[in-house]
């Protein structure tokens, strides 16, 4: 279902859209609907992972010259929206000593769907933006001790998501130096 309404979005979003009448009203109610998914304003049982699916669709859309900026705003607020949300369950699970593997998997697939979706200077403003959002939670993520762990593979998850991490920290740093090298 989200590869689908991820297809859409782009179809809504090309070029073969701009002749057909209501293209944008469609894609303005879409983005309304996905973004109210992603904030918890729809329906309570739409899981974080859902969230993190929905968001991951949103993000190739947001350099189309089609979208509005409004819409684009819609879209990196969620981002923060669901970048709180993830803190709030990973600082509640590690109070219990029970952050589970899964909590370390979703922004790591969304990290890694980044890279591929932004390259190059196109990107960097979207990567400083997610950087932003989600980099102070990943780091304290990283600093949690092994009893806060669910389980100790959980534990070992955490250092497969810090080069991950650090791979995504590099790609920032290394897209100024290669605008000036070109």
């Amino acid at each position: 279902m989200v590869q689908i309404l991820g297809e859409a979005l782009l179809v809504l979003t090309g070029p073969e859209c701009k002749e057909l009448v209501g293209c944008d009203d469609v894609l303005r109610t879409m983005l309304h609907g996905i973004v109210q998914m992603i904030v918890g304003q729809v329906h309570s049982s739409i899981t974080l992972q859902h969230k993190f699916a929905l968001l991951e669709i949103c993000e190739p859309i947001l350099h189309s010259p089609r979208l509005t900026e409004p819409s684009r705003q819609m879209i990196r607020k969620a981002r923060l929206d669901l970048a709180q949300a993830w803190q709030g369950e990973l600082v509640f699970k590690a109070s219990r000593n029970s952050i589970p593997v899964w909590l370390v998997e979703m922004p790591e697939r969304y990290i890694t769907a980044l890279r591929k979706i932004y390259s190059g200077e196109s990107g960097y403003k979207e990567y400083l933006e997610i950087l932003k959002a989600f980099g102070p939670t990943l780091r304290e993520l990283f600093s949690y001790r092994p009893k806060a762990w669910a389980t100790t593979s959980g534990f070992r998850t955490r250092f497969a998501f810090r080069d991950t991490f650090e791979t995504f920290l590099l790609d920032i740093d290394y897209i100024p130096h290669q605008a000036q090298l070109q």
